[in-house]
């Protein structure tokens, strides 16, 4: 735990009403997928009634440096942000900030007017028409805004050239700038007509921004993350910090393990 955090007290399993048995299976389930090369390490907590009934460190934080994983080793939460941003926007909704219903384009003017990607027999292979009605914030919370990570064919070239960060890289890039420019891409769907996994959750961290007056990063640190003791969650870490963060790692063609690089110097 990082400095100043409270810790939970340690108990043994059957103290919590767990059983020492079963938890040993989550060591071993976790031990095998890095014995299998599946991963190169993980970190594992169960806690109940705020004791922990269990902790485990696995493998390697980087395979390169040989760093074992900590207790203290720091993860990219990745998508995993999204759900924080959600909880954000619904902090939002409850004191009126935010409504569900209404037109995103109430708060983010940049986002009106949407084309939708209609796919046909044309040489370019689709043609674009007026969206049926106006995406809202709830379209943006369900992921049917229309927006996507740009995966797609018809789309790919599109987010390419407007520069749509995604993955791991850095950028001096502002998500204000971004949604900007997100703005001028078709979207896949009309809003509330499909689904899609992707850039919608961008948009909601822009609309924190708008209806809070404050940068996306210090409404998560004053209003979700500080408040509940998450002081090692941040965009961007410390240089104390960096030495303690994971690398990535994904598969490679011949199954092995291959880096996955990042801008930090770790």
């Amino acid at each position: 735990m990082a400095d100043g955090q409270d810790v939970l007290a340690m108990a043994t399993p059957e103290d919590v009403g767990m059983s020492s048995s079963r938890l040993a299976r989550l060591s071993d389930a976790t031990q095998g997928y890095v014995d299998r090369g599946e991963m190169a390490g993980a970190s594992t907590l169960v806690a109940r009634g705020g004791r922990i009934a269990h902790m485990g460190c696995f493998g390697l934080a980087d395979i390169e440096r040989d760093d074992p994983i900590q207790p203290d080793t720091l993860f990219r939460i990745a998508s995993m942000t999204k759900p924080i941003t959600s909880v954000a926007v619904m902090m939002l909704f409850e004191e009126g900030r935010v409504a569900l219903n209404a037109p995103i384009e109430r708060y983010l003017p940049e986002l009106g007017g949407a084309q939708v990607l209609v796919q046909d027999d044309s040489s370019e292979g689709y043609h674009l028409e007026p969206a049926r009605r106006s995406m809202t914030t709830r379209h943006l919370l369900t992921h049917t805004s229309g927006y996507t990570y740009g995966d797609e064919d018809a789309l790919r070239e599109l987010y390419r050239q407007a520069r749509i960060p995604g993955g791991f890289e850095n950028s001096d890039d502002t998500i204000e700038a971004a949604v900007q420019r997100l703005g001028d891409i078709p979207l896949l769907f009309h809003p509330g007509e499909g689904w899609a996994y992707g850039g919608s959750t961008d948009v909601l961290g822009r609309l924190v921004e708008v209806a809070s007056g404050q940068a996306l990063d210090v409404f998560f640190r004053e209003r979700i993350l500080h408040p509940l003791g998450m002081m090692d969650t941040h965009f961007f870490l410390s240089e104390a910090q960096i030495p303690r963060l994971a690398a990535v790692y994904s598969k490679a063609d011949d199954g092995s393990l291959q880096r996955v690089e990042s801008d930090y110097p770790h």
